[in-house]
């Protein structure tokens, strides 16, 4: 890979431009009783993989490329500087196992999230990758960690490179034709999400429901970047039976006049969250100032089912939207005073936090079902409208996203690396952050794992709440 990879430049989506600048990372870890025989295998793949979709190397750069528009993005190629400084894979060696077994020295999944075990920092510079990786070459095995800009991909986009990636890890003279995509089929996907504009503009006023227009406070980015770092994450292993007990009560609780799909157990679990969260920010245990009368939370939901004819899950770019609701606080911590941090797990679920997760859940499917073609049509007509491209972000108290449905533990990746024994994605910079990651078996059954950003305080008090010890019971077992 000594040469930088090279391909037509092209601008980002109108639903790239709504994502604000952030790496996002991951790590696939393999076991091995020779962990360096792992890097030829990997070199032969990345380059492979950057052959057949060169972009992948390209940077995130501002554009000219469209006339009286202002932050405009663009993927381009790197130049050769860069690329000798930034290259598609990284590798570094460490002192450290993975399994506490082999060695004293072990690396915790929870802190394997700074810089040290990453390709590129979290600073973002103005010309900044699209993707890279590195291997972390352990004492008993090998972590593959990636980052990526979340304004070039979505996190359907980034399972899809990791598919890629693994073929390209069976077979490093893999043929375009055995990957999920190609760059021509990415530019007529992206061709299609702006058309989307002219297709609005066609038919009328736009849809106010859309969960997208729903109000929150703004955040400035480096603002939020100068407060990061000071969170912790964490991994919860919920029961699926548990988690399918309450998808029973919030149907039996759902209006009559409810249409559309059921609440998921996605829904679920973010309700969970989002109500343990708020008795461990704002209960009577928590310190800090009154609590607000809401609050909010936004779940990742996903846009290419929405958009006619429908985009595949194998198209990268961002495809995503949030769907926002809000809650009572008082009424939270109100229905569950009762229930204290200090009891012991109950044999049962409490009736009245089975409840108030319920209201909450079947509030938040609302937000999900609101979501439309029309109010998809209506975020990128309005993108395009706009002249400053700039990302608004705005901020909740919990945001979540969720991987739960991608098979990635069924994913070859070649005879010496086989499959990955475990993927994770601790993040430690942004408090309210949860990641639902992809389940180890069938969804039905296999454990629910979260990994959950918060503040120390705030991590404390939730790993106590009453309510998750309930979930988490009897889960190690079935990993």
């Amino acid at each position: 890979m000594a040469c930088p990879p090279s391909f037509e430049p092209y601008v980002l989506t109108e639903l790239d431009h709504t994502l604000p600048p952030l790496h996002v990372s991951g790590f696939l870890t393999f076991r091995l009783k020779e962990p360096i025989d792992a890097i030829p295998v990997l070199e032969a793949a990345v380059a492979r993989l950057v052959h057949l979709l060169p972009f992948l190397g390209g940077n995130v750069a501002s554009s000219t490329r469209i006339p009286g528009k202002k932050n405009v993005l663009e993927v381009q190629p790197p130049s050769e500087s860069f690329w000798s400084q930034h290259p598609m894979l990284v590798i570094k060696r460490h002192d450290l196992s993975i399994d506490p077994g082999f060695s004293s020295s072990v690396v915790s999944p929870d802190d394997i999230s700074n810089e040290t075990f990453l390709p590129i920092g979290y600073e973002f510079t103005g010309v900044d990758p699209v993707w890279r990786f590195q291997a972390n070459v352990m004492l008993d095995g090998v972590i593959v960690s990636f980052s990526l800009n979340h304004q070039a991909l979505d996190g359907a986009g980034a399972m899809c490179v990791i598919d890629a990636f693994a073929k390209c890890c069976q077979n490093p003279n893999s043929d375009a034709a055995s990957l999920p995509t190609s760059p021509e089929t990415q530019s007529k996907f992206r061709k299609a999400i702006s058309g989307l504009a002219n297709a609005s503009q066609l038919t009328g006023a736009p849809d106010h429901s859309s969960p997208t227009e729903v109000a929150s406070h703004s955040v400035d980015i480096d603002e939020l970047n100068q407060n990061a770092h000071n969170a912790v994450s964490r991994k919860l292993l919920l029961n699926a039976e548990k988690i399918k007990l309450l998808r029973k009560s919030c149907a039996e609780q759902a209006q009559p006049s409810d249409q559309g799909a059921p609440v998921s157990g996605n829904t679920i679990v973010t309700a969970i969250l989002w109500i343990c969260l708020i008795r461990a920010q704002f209960g009577p245990d928590a310190a800090g100032p009154s609590p607000p009368d809401l609050s909010s939370v936004a779940m990742v939901s996903n846009f290419r089912s929405k958009i006619r004819p429908n985009l595949p899950m194998t198209y990268l770019g961002n495809t995503v939207g949030l769907a926002w609701s809000s809650f009572s606080v008082e009424q939270v911590l109100s229905s569950i005073s009762h229930l204290n941090y200090d009891s012991r797990a109950a044999a049962y679920m409490d009736p009245q936090y089975m409840k108030i997760v319920a209201a909450a859940a079947n509030r938040l499917q609302d937000a999900v079902r609101s979501i439309s073609e029309r109010s998809v049509r209506d975020l990128v007509s309005e993108k395009n409208a706009a002249d400053d491209w700039a990302a608004q972000p705005t901020i909740a108290d919990l945001h979540v996203s969720s991987l739960r449905h991608f098979n990635l533990y069924a994913l070859d990746f070649g005879s010496l690396l086989g499959r990955t024994s475990d993927f994770d994605m601790p993040e430690s910079r942004f408090a309210g952050l949860a990641w639902i990651l992809p389940s180890r078996g069938n969804p039905q059954f296999a454990p629910w794992e979260v990994r959950l950003t918060l503040q120390p305080a705030a991590m404390e008090r939730i790993q106590k709440d009453p309510l998750l010890r309930w979930l988490s019971s009897d889960v190690m077992s079935k990993l």
